[in-house]
């Protein structure tokens, strides 16, 4: 994914030559090596050619409106739309399930401890995923929200945080138990 973004965002691909996309800085350390070396310019300060140095791959039209496109508000970081975050807790091994924006939409996941950095045994239980608007479906539907109908899903998750309540599910069962809010991480720290 990274690799669309900097194609996409990169002039070069019109015909242009682009100069001083990046600066050597040593005070700068990448946080993947840990190594002193280049920092990305803003593109502000980025030098392009006004004439065709080479032969376009993409219209300048075409390569302006994928930058609007970029920049569109839907393309922000969606932290803040999860309504169940910390209330979400998996059924198979009773861990927080993450929060995980996919497909254009909010939901919670859980690899039961599991990450791309390890092999996952071949018994371990399957990755749970629950889509944000098919759960808060099923709790709207349980008795105990009858009376919030209309409410939306803000009210509901107030509801169970004032309850004290969480949700834990698996794949198929959805319930209510009791228990605090599990911990949220927001960047590198818990809140």
């Amino acid at each position: 994914m990274q690799t669309v973004a900097t194609i996409l965002e990169n002039p070069r691909y019109t015909g242009r030559q682009v100069w001083n996309r990046v600066a050597n800085d040593r005070d700068h350390v990448d946080v993947v090596t840990g190594r002193p070396g280049q920092r990305l310019n803003l593109p502000a300060e980025w030098a392009i050619s006004s004439e065709v140095a080479h032969t376009p791959l993409v219209s300048v039209r075409d390569f302006t409106a994928a930058q609007v496109v970029r920049t569109r508000p839907d393309d922000v970081d969606h932290r803040a739309e999860y309504v169940l975050a910390g209330l979400v807790r998996c059924g198979v091994c009773g861990r927080r399930m993450d929060s995980h924006w996919v497909h254009g939409r909010p939901g919670y996941r859980c690899r039961h401890g599991y990450t791309s950095a390890h092999t996952r045994p071949a018994d371990a239980p399957k990755r749970l995923y629950w889509r944000e608007d098919c759960l808060l479906e099923r709790l709207a539907a349980l008795p105990e929200f009858a009376d919030l109908v209309g409410a939306g899903k803000d009210g509901l998750a107030e509801r169970l945080r004032a309850q004290g309540q969480l949700v834990q599910c698996d794949a198929a069962v959805v319930a209510l138990v009791e228990g605090p809010p599990l911990p949220v991480r927001r960047g590198r720290r818990l809140v």
